[in-house]
């Protein structure tokens, strides 16, 4: 194995338990874009006993993850291939020009309404959320729940779009609905009583800790890739593409990662055998190299990110998303649960 990703298992479960015990609401599993690039199939035979339903984005991703769970599977955004609609499946109206297509297929399909506070993307808008709820009692519609997306982290902002959220239902009988609207962060940061389940997505990795309420969370993802050649060189010895120098005497490591695996992203600070190396030149499609002063055994293994590199300190550093360098991961990585 030249490279693979790690996910401790231990970790993200007690992830979803601190989730759980810090807010007591219902779990929904985000686990869109190959679960962050995890493997869908590796996480959620993690997690699946510590969720209630998950999330994902299509209608391919979801037929994905009925392979590996028996549990509801939430689309976020819309769909209008109806023909694989299972049981377990259920619909994101998103607006009411979708809405009015749906009841015009005259089927029992399970939906949640999501309702278009401040992110001006996909959404009921607030002024149309009781005309689309008279419009589902009227129809074969199975109306299950009601959800929102806010437009950032920042508590201040979303406690106003918490508050217009609210308002937009205070016309409606929720008692029998699944009712939310917090993120990974706002679950932990927002205090309300009025949502009865959250999303989670990233922060079940212990990744992108925007505010203090979220140090407590573990890490669970590491990336490791093993050196496969070793050169020693001397000062202002040539290599790579663009006939690179290196300005003094050590020695280059390379290995078999690069951009073909998703790794667009500016130089990393790899980890091996106790100490820290810097990347050097340019990534080529299948390979990427380190500087070391020190001579390193063939097949040595360098970690990317982990326990000992930060990736949500070098994302910050080098102001790249978290988010962005999971999701591009090439689905081909081998994942490792631990």
């Amino acid at each position: 194995m030249d490279k693979y990703l790690s996910i401790n298992s231990e970790n993200l479960r007690y992830n979803l338990d601190y989730y759980k015990g810090h807010t007591n609401k219902k779990i929904i599993a985000v686990v869109k874009n190959n679960a962050y690039g995890h493997g869908v199939k590796e996480v959620s035979n993690v997690i699946d006993e510590k969720v209630n339903m998950y999330a994902v984005s299509n209608l391919k991703e979801a037929r994905e993850l009925k392979e590996y769970t028996s549990k509801d599977i939430l689309i976020l955004d819309r769909i209008d291939d109806l023909e694989d609609i299972d049981k377990n499946l259920i619909v994101t109206i998103i607006s009411i020009k979708h809405l009015k297509k749906m009841i015009a297929l005259n089927k029992s399909i399970r939906i949640h309404l999501k309702v278009n506070v401040a992110m001006k993307r996909k959404g009921i808008l607030l002024e149309e959320v009781n005309e689309a709820i008279t419009l589902i009692k009227e129809s074969k519609l199975i109306l299950e729940g009601i959800y929102t997306h806010y437009s950032t982290y920042k508590l201040k902002i979303v406690k106003k779009e918490f508050k217009l959220f609210k308002e937009s239902l205070k016309d409606i009988d929720i008692t029998d609905l699944l009712i939310h609207a917090s993120s990974s962060i706002s679950s932990l940061n927002l205090k309300e009583n009025f949502t009865n389940c959250i999303r989670v997505g990233i922060g079940m990795y212990g990744l992108k800790k925007l505010d203090k309420c979220m140090n407590k969370l573990k890490v669970t993802t590491s990336l490791y890739a093993y050196s496969k050649s070793i050169y020693k060189i001397k000062c202002f010895n040539r290599f790579s593409y663009h006939d690179l120098y290196i300005g003094r005497k050590g020695y280059v490591l390379m290995c078999v990662l690069g951009y073909g695996d998703g790794l667009f992203s500016k130089k990393f600070i790899g980890y091996c055998n106790g100490k820290y190396i810097k990347e050097i030149g340019n990534k080529n499609m299948d390979n990427m190299y380190f500087y070391s002063r020190d001579y390193v055994f063939d097949n040595s293994r360098i970690e990317l990110f982990g326990s000992h590199v930060s990736l949500d300190r070098y994302c910050k550093k080098n102001k790249i998303a978290v988010c962005k360098i999971l999701a591009s991961l090439n689905a081909n990585i081998t994942k490792k649960i631990e």
